[in-house]
């Protein structure tokens, strides 16, 4: 266990039987049976140190979300980039949340607000160009309503719902 340093940081991952640890210098599985594995390329040379794992069943992905990334954590435990070849340049990302009845997870950049689909894909998010992320670090936080199924969230000029319209209908206060 030296390879994780001092303060390692757990991320669970309910939908794999697994966690994410966050060591010294690289990123590791722990599964139940108590084996501690190396994640492959997934040293903070290659990654960055700002790592974030998140397990999104709605979609069916484990992500692992780094400041300038996004990669999905394949059933081998690799990671693969997710979004395509643009985010070789792509935003830098702030934070996630999922909308599960949506079968949705909504992607705060500093280029705005995007949806990444099940297919690993990342689009722009229908009227998030209202939304001004560009100091993204003002992001306060993004709550799931469960019982509306809309996002609950605040951002530098105010507070704002994502809303899909297959469930809330057009009875929607924006």
């Amino acid at each position: 266990m030296k390879a994780l340093g001092e303060n390692p940081y757990p991320f669970e991952i309910p939908s794999r039987s697994l966690a994410i640890i966050k060591g010294k210098r690289q990123l590791f599985t722990y599964s139940l049976d108590g084996v501690l594995s190396p994640i492959p390329d997934t040293s903070f040379e290659e990654i960055g140190a700002s790592v974030w794992a998140h397990d999104f069943t709605s979609i069916g992905k484990v992500v692992v979300r780094t400041s300038t990334k996004l990669y999905e954590l394949t059933e081998s435990n690799e990671l693969q980039v997710l979004g395509g070849p643009e985010q070789v340049q792509g935003p830098k990302f702030v934070t996630l949340a999922e909308m599960p009845a949506s079968n949705a997870v909504v992607v705060f950049a500093d280029q705005g607000l995007l949806l990444l689909g099940s297919d690993g894909s990342l689009t722009p998010l229908a009227g998030s160009e209202v939304v001004d992320v560009y100091q993204a670090s003002t992001l306060i936080n993004a709550l799931y309503l469960s019982t509306r199924n809309e996002l609950l969230f605040a951002a530098r000029n105010g507070l704002f719902t994502v809303v899909d319209n297959r469930t809330s209908g057009d009875q929607v206060c924006y």
